[in-house]
């Protein structure tokens, strides 16, 4: 019993982790897209 439980929460771990890591990922590639449009724009206009 007492295995099987600490196997769960070194799941619920591990799958914390990895959704963590897809959010930050994201978070960074949609900071990156928006980053760049307003770039573009600028030089547009310039």
């Amino acid at each position: 019993m007492r295995f099987k439980s600490l196997r769960l929460t070194l799941i619920k771990h591990i799958v914390a982790a990895t959704v963590f890591l897809g959010v930050c990922s994201m978070v960074i590639q949609i900071s990156v897209f928006i980053a760049d449009i307003p770039i573009e724009a600028l030089g547009l206009q310039s």
